[in-house]
């Protein structure tokens, strides 16, 4: 009955024993290999599909949401259930952050970095930021910047597992009492640039199959091409890891990277 002991004793129960399911929830997904599934996907429609999911809870904490996404945006090779993984933590993490309302922003759009290019997804916040000391153990599992109870601590971990495993990165930029904005930064090769000389065939690392690629876990696959040296070179923002002595070295030092960066003649 309302008003008893043992009325609160059941409701403590049941939020511990719901907060215990989502901890469970996300070490598994944290700590499976997933089986990535590689296709041709439409990033505009994945970050709408994951804020359809939240406009309602949006609208029961007078959050506005804004979409500020590229139509001219190409397609990226990627899992398209991971990333929505990755966009709803982040998501949901920007509505906790603004508990009295504020606005919150999807922004899409194609950047270039390394001599490479980029898909970016942004998601922008007008929350209670986040402190300098806080923000380099936000990726750190079991970390969490919220209050006990609220959060596991892994959803940002997850985050960065899977822009990993698709030899992206995640960013984020904070001020207290601004607001916060994290990013995902995903490889992708144009079109016009996969029928040109690629970093396989120019170095004859024996990669260019797919068994083989898979076999000897080239980092750049299956992004390898002429954007091995954003991915799987010394510029990547990710740990370096490779199948052929060139991309643990300086890739201004590369061969096929002079080529195509500096020269411009292959």
């Amino acid at each position: 009955r309302d008003d008893t002991k043992e009325r609160d004793y059941v409701e403590l129960i049941v939020s511990e024993t719901g907060r215990l399911e989502r901890i469970l929830r996300d070490v598994l997904s944290f700590s499976r290999e997933a089986k990535y599934h590689l296709s041709s996907t439409n990033v505009n429609r994945t970050a709408e599909e994951s804020l359809n999911t939240l406009v309602d809870l949006c609208e029961e904490q007078s959050i506005e949401i804004k979409k500020d996404l590229d139509k001219d945006l190409p397609e990226g090779l990627l899992d398209k259930d991971q990333i929505r993984q990755a966009l709803n933590n982040l998501l949901i993490n920007a509505i906790d952050a603004m508990p009295d309302g504020g606005m919150l922003t999807v922004r899409t759009r194609s950047v270039m970095r390394y001599d490479a290019h980029f898909l970016l997804i942004e998601i922008i916040d007008t929350g209670t930021g986040i402190s300098e000391s806080k923000i380099d153990r936000l990726f750190d599992p079991f970390y969490s910047s919220k209050e006990t109870g609220h959060g596991t601590g892994l959803g940002l971990s997850i985050c960065k597992k899977i822009m990993d495993e698709h030899k992206g990165s995640i960013g984020v930029s904070s001020k207290v009492g601004e607001g916060s904005i994290f990013s995902l930064s995903l490889p992708y090769m144009l079109d016009e640039e996969a029928f040109k000389t690629q970093c396989w065939e120019y170095i004859k690392c024996g990669v260019e199959g797919l068994e083989n690629a898979i076999e000897k876990r080239c980092p750049a696959y299956p992004n390898y091409g002429r954007i091995c040296w954003a991915i799987a070179g010394t510029f990547c923002e990710n740990k370096v890891q490779g199948a052929v002595a060139l991309k643990l070295g300086d890739c201004r030092k590369c061969e096929f990277y002079q080529r195509v960066v500096i020269q411009k003649d292959i």
